[in-house]
Parts: C-alpha cells; structure tokens; sequence
C-alpha cells in the first residue's frame, strides 16, 4: 500500500471537477433551446429534476461508505461508483424524455458519491501512521484539491457546452473519469492500520464519541451558514448589487470563485499559523471549528451592514462582498478538513468509510436547510437574513468552545486513569 497522497489527491480534483462540471451545466443543457444544443424544457420541469440529482447527490456518500463497511467493501463501492458514472454520461447525450434523463443523472449522483466517500476515507488509510499535524495537512491539501474542482469545473462548464454542445461536456468528464479511476484505485485496497509512534495515551472511547459527535453536530449549522454563498448571498447579489466595475458586470457566481482562490493561497499562512498553536493546545478540532465560525460571523455580518446601507458606492460594494467570501471560504478551510480528518482520527479503522459519509450527509442536511432557510429572504429581508447566519455563528462559535474544554476535560481524566492503572 503506497502512502504517497499526490496521485489521490489528483484523483479526488477530477472527480471534483467532473462533478462540478455536470452540476453547472445540467439546468442549462435542459432548459436551453434545441438550436443551441439544449432541450427545451420547462424551467420548472428542469430545477425538479435537478433538485432531484442535488439530493441524491448527497445522500448516495452515506449509502456508499455503509455499503463499503458493513458489506463488500471499499474497492467494489468504487468500483461500482465509477461504472455508473460513465455509463450516465455516456448515455447523457442520447436521452430526452423525463424517465430516461432521470435515470442517467441517477447514475450519475450515486456514482459520484460513492467514489467520492471512497477516495476521502483513503485519505485517513495513507495517514493512519502520521502525526496529527501530518494529517492536517493531507486534508487540507485534498479539500483544497476540492474547491479547486469546484472552480475548474465551474469555469470549463459554459465554455465547454457553447463550443461542442453536451458531446464536449461528456468527452471531457469521461476523460476526467479515467484518470481518476486509474489514479485513485491503488488507495482502494484494505490496508491494516498501524498505531502512530507516540507516548501519549489514547483517548478513550467517550472522548472519542464526544468529539466525534460534537464536531458532527457542528458541521449541520456550520453547512446550513456556508451554504448561504450560493443561495441568498448569490440572490442578494443577483438583484441588490450594482455589479458594473469600469463598464463590465462582475459576474454573480465569480464573488465565490474569489473566496476559493484567497483560500487556496491563504493555506500555507493557515498550516504555519496552526502548527504553532497546537503546540499548546489538546483537541484542537473544536477551537478550529471556533475560528471558522467568527470568520464567517463577521462575513455575513459585513454583508448585513452593506444590505443595510444599500450604499450606492458601487466600488466600497464590490470590495465588501470580495472581502467577505474570501472570509467564508478561509473559515471553510478551518471546518471541513477538521471534519474529514475527525472521521478517521476519532472512529475505529473498520468503520472509516462509514463516518466519512456521516460527513458527508450532515454537510447534505445542512445545505437542504440552506435552502429552506433562503427561501425565507422575502420575508424577513435580506439584512435580517445575514444577522440570524452571523448570531447562529457567534452561537456555534461559544459551542465549540465549550465542547473543546469538556473534551480537553474528559482526555485528561482519561489519561490520569491511565497512568493510575500503570
């Protein structure tokens, strides 16, 4: 079993990038005209459908990782994933009524979750015998690989479709398919985990749950807030802002592609920064956790102040919502490798790909009341809306806190039982 991550970390952006890929374009291929391309479908027609492979899309990683644990195992779920993601696009062109595109995007979601869950549970194999720092790093160059997928993805998909039509979009992820599949099948296989070299005492099991259970009851607000980016910030953006910079529109959905680039080059300041302070500090997960919630905290409470203002400076505007998705996506670098991390750090190995999808669906529940919350925007207005996302960030933020010192409790008293029983 090789322990070099670059090949999966490779696998993990293209099949990232695929996803996003499929994602951006879908809504467009079905309701554009059959001149360009399209289908001509209904627009309420086309966002049931697609509201149908979103959620499958976020469930199908839970399936996959139960799947994997309790029943045949990591590389078949792969394996399996992988098939039903080429033979939906495969056959993506080639379908035009409802049954039959539904089935394809079907295949897809389902595909693309379980591979997913598959090549993020092989992260915490190949650093099942590195320090806490070590791994840190792994998964966040992985989630880094990730966001990078959601740009590329989301940069290629229009340009791609105009070009060559669906053919070019489906010529593109099945190559991105194959070289993801023969990178990151190697990672596939079981791999004994062997202890790390430490003189520190294991945590015990209740510490284990505690963190483990605390970080996953945090990752449901945290997803519900950050999902906000692509739903009432992107409508209030959409219709409230004055985009126009030197006579051209920014263009809505580039204010998050901003954020996730001042991420990526923000990681190396992060991983220095966090290096020195868990020096000092036992479970630093949940004061991570802390951190990412004041950031986005004073995100969405900029946004809430610009909403307020309704400032006609059209520059003071722009430059407010770019500081505040570089916000949002620096606290996501602070959360999500955490919670990834956490699910192979604080679960026996045997069960790692199951409590990677667990990851995954409180990401999924909390992205479905995002949605449930923005749907709210009209009626309470778009000011209100970004003060509740920053108070239920300071909440969580004094919740992570107080889980961090009963966690830090409970190792102690763990570790003082032990030396008593040596």
């Amino acid at each position: 079993m090789t322990s070099r991550p670059l090949p999966l970390l490779l696998a993990g952006f293209l099949i990232s990038t695929l996803y996003y890929v499929i994602t951006a374009i879908l809504p467009i291929y079905l309701v554009e005209s059959s001149a360009h391309g399209g289908l001509e479908w209904s627009r309420s027609a086309a966002f049931s459908l697609f509201g149908t492979y979103v959620a499958v899309a976020s469930i199908s990683p839970f399936a996959g990782g139960a799947c994997a644990d309790f029943f045949c195992g990591r590389k078949i779920i792969a394996s399996c994933g992988y098939m039903l993601v080429f033979f939906g696009i495969l056959f993506l062109p080639v379908c035009t009524d409802a049954l039959s595109i539904l089935i394809v995007i079907l295949f897809i979601a389902l595909g693309t979750g379980f591979a997913k869950v598959c090549l993020m549970s092989s992260v915490g194999t190949i650093t099942a015998t590195m320090d806490h720092n070590s791994r840190q790093k792994i998964y966040e160059h992985y989630y880094v690989g990730m966001a990078m997928g959601f740009v590329v993805g989301n940069f290629l998909a229009n340009p791609l479709f105009d070009l060559f039509g669906i053919k070019g979009i489906v010529g593109a992820a099945i190559a991105g398919l194959a070289v993801s599949c023969l990178l990151g099948f190697r990672y596939f296989t079981p791999f004994i985990k062997k202890e790390p070299t430490t003189k520190e005492s294991p945590p015990s099991t209740n510490t284990l749950l505690l963190v483990f259970g605390g970080l996953i009851l945090l990752a449901v607000p945290f997803s519900l807030v950050s999902h906000q980016c692509h739903t009432s910030i992107s409508l209030f953006v959409h219709q409230a802002v004055d985009r126009s910079l030197a006579g051209f529109t920014i263009p809505t959905l580039w204010f998050a592609s901003f954020g996730s680039l001042a991420m990526v080059f923000f990681v190396p300041i992060h991983r220095r920064f966090w290096k020195k302070v868990e020096r000092f500090i036992e479970m630093p997960e949940f004061v991570k956790m802390g951190v990412g919630f004041l950031l986005s905290c004073s995100g969405f409470a900029c946004i809430a102040l610009l909403a307020a203002s309704q400032s006609s400076l059209h520059a003071l505007s722009i430059l407010t919502l770019l500081f505040a998705n570089a916000l949002f996506f620096i606290a996501d670098i602070h959360v999500r490798p955490v919670l990834f991390s956490s699910a192979t750090t604080y679960v026996p190995s045997k069960y790692h790909t199951l409590s990677t999808a667990v990851v995954y669906t409180a990401n999924g529940l909390g992205g479905k009341l995002a949605g449930a919350f923005a749907g709210n925007v009209d009626t309470i207005g778009f000011t209100n809306t970004f003060l509740l996302c920053s108070i239920i960030c300071l909440g969580c933020a004094t919740l992570s806190t107080l889980l961090w010192r009963q966690s830090s409790r409970a190792q102690t008293t763990s570790t003082q039982q032990g030396e008593k029983t040596l």
